[in-house]
């Protein structure tokens, strides 16, 4: 049989470390050690494998955070199949457009979904489901043992198929478990959704990897965070920004165990990080990620002395560049595309055009689509992506620069800023902000106030819109595309 790295450390971990805490759900507070995590992966292998996974067959993982999402994953892998993690909320309509794209010979759920074309039966707490193969006739197809298939937006906000094998993705749990170093006292605390790269490579891969523990929680509680984090006997915290804003505005206690917080999915605008650490010190680590480069690129270093607030720190087993249109490398100080490379990174996506292709994949790198620029030691500071840089009149305008202003004034909780069309200049700047309770009713008057005093005339926004909320993703992630395409479609209808 061909070794599975999975399975060789699930088999390792037990032997050596069979008492050792290796999952925890927080709702209920069950508790997996390595010794007794083995064998749960084993009977849902098994039972997986009678219902038909077979090396490079696609499973489709639709299940809440908790243990058996964890033991389903890996399960999945140690055979050597290949798991498509998925949003457990989705609607039936959007399930079955899935399961016709990716062609899967199993679906795992916790309840049936309202599925006519697959028959789905009960395995423990779970139920197995077995579409009907002409439900995508023709398109499976074998990819090879020990995959798990993503989807990404990529450089153009379509979703694409980013299927990522075992290598790449313990490569960088390796590096993650090293950077953080992460032992086996460690138990780390993760309230983001399974069915996304982070959560897998960040949380559980790195620390099966590195013997420690993960705490899984059903999804962010912001009214006893960090009683949770408390209970769990956590070490460290993986977040994104929009956990960090919550968390800054209310009142907690940090565990003395918690060495850090990891701050990743998005850039982490610098008032929040401000009036987090004001409140409860320097434990923010912020990072920078890519599905494309099995999640984690870059991060600060562990030690406090040595962060650089608004950078998202250095390369973490990649190699990273910055470059302009024509792929030079730009000089420190000057703003261009990131472009990484390395054996995590991707050479390219699945079933996509090969212009597409050649855009984003060239001569052993990824180009990011983010816009940056590197310090002379080295750090990085993003500082939005190129796609969603606003032309107007043919000067560029990022929108991060005219948010971190708003977000600096204290009621403001949210803020997005898009380009919008304007006859004359093209693009114009328009500002969405979501108050905080009681944000007072002059508010637009004194952010235009604020935009005026610390921004350039061609930055400013034309208007600035309050918001009851804004689009956000699974992470938390505000979704500038999301917001653009409904004031769009509102202007057209108007």
């Amino acid at each position: 049989m061909t070794p599975n790295p999975i399975a060789d450390r699930l088999a390792e971990r037990a032997r050596g470390l069979t008492n050792t805490p290796a999952l925890i759900e927080v709702p209920t507070d069950r508790r997996l050690t390595y010794g007794e995590l083995r064998p749960r992966v084993s009977r849902m292998a098994a039972a997986l494998t009678r219902r038909g996974l077979v090396p490079g067959s696609r499973v489709i993982v639709a299940l809440p955070n908790g243990l058996s999402f964890a033991v389903a994953y890996l399960a999945i892998l140690s055979r050597g199949g290949t798991a498509v993690p998925a949003n457990p909320n989705m609607p039936p309509a959007e399930m079955l457009r899935l399961i016709r794209k990716v062609d899967p010979v199993l679906v795992v759920a916790a309840a049936p979904p309202d599925l006519p074309d697959v028959r789905f039966g009960r395995a423990g707490d779970l139920v197995i489901g077995r579409p009907r193969a002409e439900l995508a006739p023709g398109s499976r197809r074998d990819q090879g043992p020990g995959h798990v298939l993503l989807f990404t937006s990529g450089t153009t906000g379509e979703p694409k198929q980013a299927l990522l094998n075992l290598p790449q993705m313990l490569y960088t749990a390796n590096a993650v478990a090293r950077h953080h170093r992460l032992a086996r006292g460690d138990i780390g605390f993760s309230p983001l959704p399974l069915f996304h790269v982070n959560a897998q490579v960040i949380g559980l891969l790195a620390a099966l990897e590195a013997g420690s523990g993960l705490a899984i929680d059903d999804r962010f509680h912001a009214h006893d965070f960090w009683d949770r984090v408390s209970a769990s006997g956590a070490t460290w915290v993986n977040a994104v920004p929009a956990i960090l804003t919550l968390l800054a505005d209310r009142d907690g206690v940090v565990p003395d165990r918690v060495r850090f917080v990891r701050s990743a999915s998005a850039p982490l605008p610098r008032p929040v990080l401000q009036k987090f650490e004001s409140k409860f010190g320097p434990l923010i680590l912020e990072t920078y990620g890519l599905t494309e480069a099995a999640s984690q690129v870059a991060a600060n270093p562990l030690d406090p002395a040595h962060r650089r607030p608004g950078s998202v720190g250095l390369p973490v087993g990649v190699r990273l560049e910055v470059v302009d249109e024509r792929g030079r490398v730009m000089p420190a100080g000057h703003e261009g595309e990131v472009r990484v490379g390395g054996p995590s990174v991707l050479t390219g996506y699945l079933d996509a055009p090969s212009d597409q292709a050649s855009r984003s994949f060239r001569d052993g790198w990824f180009y990011t689509g983010d816009y940056g620029y590197r310090d002379d030691a080295g750090y990085l500071y993003l500082t939005g992506r190129m796609r969603e840089l606003i032309n107007r009149g043919g000067q560029k305008v990022a929108p991060r620069e005219v948010e971190e202003i708003l977000l600096g004034h204290p009621g403001v909780l949210q803020a997005l800023v898009i380009g919008v069309p304007d006859p004359v200049l093209g693009e114009v700047v328009q500002a969405h902000v979501v108050p905080r309770k009681g944000g007072g009713a002059r508010l637009t008057a004194e952010l235009e106030a604020l935009c005026q005093e610390h921004l350039g005339a061609y930055k400013r926004p034309t208007r600035i819109v309050l918001e009851k909320r804004l689009p956000v993703g699974p992470t938390g992630k505000l979704l500038r595309h999301v917001l653009r395409a409904q004031v769009l479609e509102a202007v057209s209808e108007g």
